[in-house]
């Protein structure tokens, strides 16, 4: 397995609970982290921790998109099959170790419990930046770009095409939002992505969360109030 995420003038303390909690939960595969403008204090800690660096550079483009780029050319060193985690790092935390999840092809988690038409942020970002494909995904759950998972070779091909796609948006100065919309169009019109419930990923931005449910990854926890506490009683729970 491979984890593989990327940076841009992160300190320890932003990446600090994305490493400490890898490694608590027992992830033994590879571990990538892309740098841009990187401090050589962060790139030691990330050595000291068992990451691979690879220092790449913008070349002008938003880092956002340009990951993209770089994740699919680095993956290709990796067989077709190997099951590979593409994710931020800043905002997730990890629950359960994710080599134990049943492998599968493609995995992306929904950016809400609803379809985009319900989405006001969403909507307000796709008719900006695809505005011909709005009224083909309206009714489609809303896709996160920040964690995605699957089969090395799908992840590389769908990595590729979002950076390329992403430079046919209507929006001319490519900002954060644009790879978002890119992924959801391509996922669901070139990759017939079938969203699915199950617990490896809540994106806690948007998506509403039962606690009795405990996911092996949780994004955008940052967003969540008093998130380590409904953790620690879900981790009571589950022991009992």
């Amino acid at each position: 397995m491979v984890i593989i995420s990327s940076l841009y003038d992160y300190s320890i303390s932003d990446i600090d609970i994305f490493n400490s909690s890898l490694n608590a939960i027992g992830y033994t595969g590879d571990k990538i982290m892309i740098v841009y403008d990187c401090k050589e204090s962060v790139k030691k800690y990330l050595k000291s921790n068992g990451w691979d660096i690879y220092e790449r550079t913008l070349d002008g483009i938003q880092v956002v998109t340009k990951r993209f780029k770089d994740i699919s050319d680095i993956l290709k060193k990796y067989d077709n099959d190997t099951q590979v985690l593409v994710t931020d790092c800043r905002d997730v935390y990890f629950n359960k170790n994710i080599e134990l999840f049943n492998p599968i092809d493609l995995y992306i988690g929904v950016d809400g419990n609803y379809p985009l038409k319900n989405h006001t942020w969403a909507t307000k970002e796709m008719i900006k930046a695809y505005p011909n494909e709005y009224e083909e995904l309206k009714d489609k759950p809303h896709l996160c770009a920040g964690v995605i998972f699957g089969k090395n070779k799908k992840l590389i091909s769908l990595c590729k095409d979002v950076f390329d796609y992403t430079f046919e948006s209507q929006i001319k100065e490519k900002r954060s939002t644009v790879d978002q919309m890119a992924l959801n169009v391509l996922a669901y019109k070139k990759y017939n992505y079938l969203p699915t419930n199950n617990t490896f990923v809540i994106n806690l931005g948007c998506t509403d969360w039962n606690y009795s449910n405990s996911f092996y990854i949780y994004h955008q926890y940052d967003r969540f109030k008093n998130f380590f506490k409904y953790i620690k009683k879900n981790l009571k729970k589950s022991i009992l």
